[in-house]
């Protein structure tokens, strides 16, 4: 008989495209499908391509990456 090592299914948190949240939530049924908001600050903008200054903060952990950066901890 073959022993295996085994660890419980940990799934990583559904990640949001259009508010950027580690969230319960996708893309396709985001409660703020429509609304604009940049990945590196979380600022709300009201064009998709709006310039502003910005300084880079997580909108998940408040860390100094882009929200939709994959080793953000939130995101484990």
């Amino acid at each position: 008989m073959a022993k295996y090592k085994c660890k419980p299914h940990k799934p990583k948190a559904q990640f949001c495209n259009t508010c950027f949240t580690a969230s319960a939530h996708r893309a396709d049924v985001c409660p703020q499908a429509g609304s604009h908001k940049c990945k590196k600050c979380g600022k709300l903008l009201d064009e998709p391509d709006q310039q502003h200054e910005c300084h880079m903060n997580c909108v998940n952990c408040h860390g100094e990456h882009p929200a939709d950066y994959e080793n953000c901890p939130a995101r484990r």
